[in-house]
């Protein structure tokens, strides 16, 4: 027979809320949060590929090959990788684009950190940079009764930020120097 005790008081307060996933808040910080949301129910990142992948960049969700998205109505938390994307306007403007109405706007140029975190234990894989491409856009969207932005950073290429992933969402785990 097992007799378990408990302390009462374990059960007063609610569980902490815990991060969405591992990545740090700032772009300034490489370590990721840990314990997240991942934490318990992420698959390991190891084997051959290809690893699921989840990510906060629309573009770069949307444009991911299927085999690397986490099914429909599957919880995404049993992900292996978690891709962060921090943009960055470098301050250089680079157009005036006009636009119907008499709407001008300037494109800055752009760049975005990604970093790669192992869902489950928060480690850091690989981080790379991808730098903004192309011109102003043919239309740009703000909200109805304001007025257009000043300023709009460059688009981000999903194919150069997917190309830049493929080798750690299909192959196998790289290994590590120890």
């Amino acid at each position: 027979m097992v007799v378990l005790l408990v302390d009462g008081r374990a059960f007063e307060t609610d569980p902490p809320d815990l991060p969405d996933a591992p990545c740090p808040t700032s772009s300034a910080s490489e370590r990721g949060r840990y314990p997240t949301d991942f934490t318990g129910t992420a698959q390991p990142y190891e084997g051959p590929g290809p690893h699921l992948v989840t990510t906060d960049a629309g573009l770069v969700d949307s444009r991911m090959p299927p085999d690397w998205k986490v099914a429909p109505r599957q919880d995404r938390r049993v992900s292996e990788l978690v891709l962060c994307e921090y943009r960055t306007d470098t301050g250089v403007s680079l157009d005036e684009c006009r636009y119907l109405g008499g709407a001008s706007v300037t494109l800055k140029q752009s760049r975005a950190l990604y970093r790669l975190y192992e869902a489950k234990t928060s480690e850091l894989v690989t981080s790379f940079h991808v730098d903004g491409s192309g011109g102003c856009p043919p239309s740009i969207r703000y909200p109805e009764g304001k007025p257009p932005p000043l300023t709009m950073p460059q688009s981000i290429d999903a194919s150069d930020v997917i190309a830049a992933l493929r080798p750690y969402a299909e192959g196998p785990r790289p290994r590590t120097q120890d």
